[in-house]
């Protein structure tokens, strides 16, 4: 009689903890993207200023395009990489996040990366829960970067 009571309450309560999951890892997904708009914004300030190819903060120095951070910088200026980001994927330093660099991504040789956690098969999944944020270059100077939140439900 026990063990159907615990059967009865395993399945009852496993469906509520991994939406719990879900619920955690698309939160921690706003919150990498609220990181990366700042420090693109940081980084277009600092830029405009001095204005140049890169810009310095806290002692590193990142490189910009057209007054904004350039897509492979991105992980390393919001710590989750020590270094620029080479074409693929890259682990993040703690081991909980994948930061995925494409050269060319979009239609004027934009570079973007993508961001997600690693327990998940990144953008091309469609596995319900899945969650990622996309950081995209500016087109040019008078246009800002695109990122975007997906959340697969």
């Amino acid at each position: 009689i026990v063990i159907i009571i615990l059967g009865i309450l395993a399945v009852t309560a496993a469906p509520k903890f991994l939406d719990i999951q879900d619920d955690a890892q698309q939160s921690a997904i706003s919150g990498i993207n609220g990181a990366l708009r700042s420090a693109s914004q940081i980084a277009h300030s600092a830029n405009l200023v001095n204005s140049g190819a890169t810009i310095s903060l806290e002692g590193a120095t990142y490189d910009v395009v057209d007054t904004y951070l350039v897509a492979d910088e991105i992980c390393r200026i919001i710590g989750l990489t020590d270094s620029v980001l080479a074409a693929g994927v890259t682990t993040s330093s703690d081991g909980q996040y994948i930061c995925e660099y494409e050269a060319d991504a979009g239609s004027d040789d934009e570079g973007r990366t993508t961001i997600y956690p690693s327990n998940y098969n990144g953008p091309n999944a469609t596995t319900p829960g899945n969650c990622f944020v996309q950081y995209t270059d500016a087109d040019n100077a008078t246009t800002t970067p695109s990122d975007s939140v997906t959340t697969l439900y």
